[in-house]
């Protein structure tokens, strides 16, 4: 081999043999040959930061001299003149993946052909790597049950790349992290731990290259130790859904909220009622930024849905099985003219209502019905509202199912404040519970029809006999009230022989109606008679004057009630009355704060067949049998209970909830006596959730505050927040929440 030869020459050669005797023979002839000229140097190289310990180089594919090229040497230094190589590699692209972080850095590349001809240097790339993030500052760790740890940090400054998100570490000592998990928010909830024991965490962030910032310093906490309650029981619960659309209900009706189209779906409570599972006609939600944005902004809607309630849990999705009203089609008294009272400064012009008519829509609350006649309840939102009855023995979208009642106007001859929540009947008289109306603010005015007198003024126009009113709140223009703070319900009860009880949602106080009149039977006269009304603030309790309270929490928290149920006790010898917790504004606040702290006080005790009432205010201990026995019982207390599930939530999913319990906020209840399969069982108390990830029972044989007779079942992650109440089929044991927005669920219990 001849290795004295210059690149790109040509030379030539010839052989001549020699034998032993030094005898040479005749030159062979001559042939010439050019050396090969070593490849180009590649051209174009690039260097990028990709990470913080990481560059990605390019370049061009260097031109051959002669040979094929085959690889490429890469070098590397922190200045052009000093430069090491790195890596060898056969395509046009390396990444360099031992390089520190803010790091300034030089790249040159050399081509190098089959025969190892090597080129020159490419000219060199400078790059600096990227900077990693902060570390995140002020980790907390807070135990948040038994088996839970919460963890909350501040938002880490992002270096060359943002944020993007946080690496979670735990481990039982703070020399030994091991990462647990990946979130984009700055706050995790550590499940499924060890009860009593001491956990540490430590938090990275990571950007959007997987930079890493250094480690938080470790912190610590430890788990809740399980609480000596008997534990709680799991219920067992099966769902279906349904989402009510144009798409799958035929002509389904629609509005256009700003530019945007809606169908007419948004329901809150109903009934089921001879076959059908009626659902209210409320609102049309487009949303917010908090919680009363979104309420400010819905639109109210005619439509009432309704399901064949014989084809159970199994038919709930097929939209063949539902049908709808239009109530905006039916005839009422003075339809498209506004009434005397509802002009002016009394008109507030809704966004589907601009010249205040009374319109049908927005009806809420749990409502009476007596016999097949149901009567739906108009909600505060509406504040010209059109009142119905219908037959429930007709099909709902049968136009003569229905009759109608327009009010006089604000301040004429029905009272100055309307708005209402929820109704319940004494059997006679249907009582619609007074909550507020955007005209004039809240309201305790009770409107009272009269169920064996014609319900509509559509021929006789005005306001018939069957009609009456009573305003509770005490106002300087209504002196004859019963309390200033006698208002904003939301909820009513009847326990069945002779009081009404109005619970408090804006306000505090109770009120207790005495239907018959302070004598010995019914007496509907003195509905008007404020001596017939007694208050009684619960958040009270415990407090100088007024009844002792046994459980657990805070009688202060006794406020933002938004359901209620009278119920007996399996041996039908005692009466109560539970007061289900949703939330309260306080200060009036954008958003809620949920409550927690359910409440029930005995209202009634039976002796053989004669009923004898409670007073809920009295402060006697004995005898036994006059004592109210109020109870209270904070259910997120179920939290620490030995048989909470671990993977049960813990706070609320929303953001404009954020950091509230996931076990508060109910609004209705019923009673449940057996289960799908026909297995019969003591009378208990279920509370529809709202915003609570669980729907609840209670067994009434049981203490409020025995966690043993509180039953548990986890809610489906879609379920709609602003849901109220809805329909119970007790024989098949399912109940059908009414939410504000699609998709509506059914829930049958096992």
């Amino acid at each position: 081999m001849d290795v004295s030869v210059n690149p790109g020459s040509t030379y030539y050669y010839a052989v001549v043999a020699e034998d032993t005797g030094k005898l040479l023979s005749p030159m062979s002839a001559v042939t010439s040959v050019k050396v090969p000229t070593p490849p180009s140097a590649p051209a174009n190289v690039a260097a990028t930061p990709a990470a913080a310990n990481r560059v990605s180089l390019t370049w061009n594919t260097a031109l051959s001299g002669g040979l094929p090229v085959l690889y490429y040497q890469v070098f590397r230094g922190v200045s052009a003149s000093q430069l090491s190589q790195v890596g060898t590699v056969t395509q046009t692209y390396y990444t360099d993946m031992s390089v520190n972080p803010a790091t300034t850095y030089y790249y040159a590349v050399v081509a190098e052909d089959s025969g190892a001809d090597l080129s020159p240097k490419s000219a060199p790339a400078k790059v600096t790597t990227l900077r990693p993030p902060a570390t995140p500052g002020k980790l907390t760790a807070a135990p948040a049950s038994t088996s839970s740890i919460g963890l909350t940090w501040s938002a880490a400054a992002g270096g060359s790349l943002p944020v993007a998100y946080y690496a979670v570490f735990r481990g039982t000592s703070a020399a030994s992290l091991t990462q647990v998990t990946i979130v984009a928010q700055t706050s995790y909830a550590d499940t499924c731990l060890n009860p009593s024991t001491t956990y540490y965490y430590g938090v990275e962030a990571l950007d959007s290259a997987g930079d890493s910032s250094a480690m938080s310093a470790a912190v610590s906490a430890t788990t809740n130790t399980p609480s000596n309650a008997a534990p709680i029981n799991l219920l067992q619960m099966t769902t279906n859904s349904f989402s009510p659309s144009s798409s799958n209900l035929a002509g389904l009706p629609k509005m256009t909220i700003g530019s945007t189209v809606y169908d007419d779906v948004g329901y809150q409570s109903g009934v089921l009622l001879n076959g059908k599972v009626i659902y209210n006609a409320y609102e049309v939600y487009p949303g917010g930024i908090s919680w009363m944005d979104a309420v400010n902004n819905a639109v109210t809607m005619p439509v009432f849905l309704a399901y064949n309630a014989s084809q159970q849990l199994n038919g709930f999705g097929l939209a063949s099985n539902w049908t709808w009203f239009d109530a905006s089609t039916l005839e009422w008294y003075s339809k498209g003219i506004p009434q005397p009272g509802n002009t002016g400064s009394k008109c507030v012009s809704p966004v589907n209502n601009p010249t205040c008519e009374n319109i049908a829509g927005g009806y809420m609350g749990r409502s009476a019905y007596v016999g097949n006649i149901y009567y739906p309840t108009p909600d505060y939102h509406n504040p010209y509202p059109v009142f119905l009855a219908y037959d429930s023995s007709k099909a709902i979208n049968d136009p003569s199912a229905y009759q109608t009642f327009v009010p006089p106007g604000y301040a004429t001859t029905m009272g100055i404040h309307y708005g209402w929540c929820s109704s319940v009947t004494d059997g006679r008289f249907v009582y619609y519970a007074p909550l507020a109306s955007p005209v004039t603010g809240s309201s305790g005015n009770i409107f009272r029809y009269d169920t064996t007198q014609p319900f509509s003024n559509l021929n006789t126009g005005g306001i018939t006999s069957a009609w009456q009113y009573f305003d509770m709140k005490t106002t300087p223009g209504n002196p004859g009230g019963v309390d200033a703070n006698a208002a904003a319900f939301q909820s009513v009860a009847y326990d069945g022989y002779r009081y009404i009880y109005y619970i408090p949602f804006q306000a505090t106080l109770i009120v207790r109606y005495d239907t018959w009149n302070g004598g010995s039977r019914p007496d509907p006269s003195g509905f008007t008679e404020a001596r017939n009304y007694v208050t009684f603030d619960p958040t009270r309790l415990g407090s100088g004057g007024h009844p002792q309270v046994a459980g657990q929490g805070n009688a202060t928290n006794l406020a933002g009630f938004t359901g209620s149920q009278v119920v007996w006790d399996a041996a039908h010898q005692n009466e109560y009355l539970y007061l289900v917790p949703w939330a309260t504004f306080p200060n009036n606040a954008q958003n809620p704060t949920l409550q927690s702290t359910a409440a029930r006080v005995r209202i009634g005790t039976m002796s053989g067949s004669v009923w004898s009432p409670v007073d809920i205010t009295s402060t006697a201990t004995s005898p036994s049998s006059s004592t109210p026995n109020w109870e209270m019982y904070d259910l997120t207390l179920l939290v620490q209970n030995t048989a909470w599930q671990c993977t049960w939530p813990l706070v609320q999913s929303n953001p404009i909830l954020a950091g509230q319990s996931a076990m508060a906020g109910w609004q209705e209840a019923w009673v449940t006596t057996r289960n799908s399969t026909g297995v019969t069982f003591p009378p208990r108390v279920g509370f529809v959730p709202d915003t609570s990830s669980f729907v609840v029972q209670h067994d009434v044989g049981h203490h409020l505050y025995d966690s043993s007779g509180w039953y548990v079942a986890q809610i489906p992650a879609d379920y709609q927040y602003g849901t109220m109440g809805g329909g119970y089929d007790a024989a098949n044991a399912i109940l059908y929440p009414a939410p504000p927005n699609a998709p509506l669920f059914a829930f049958q219990f096992e």
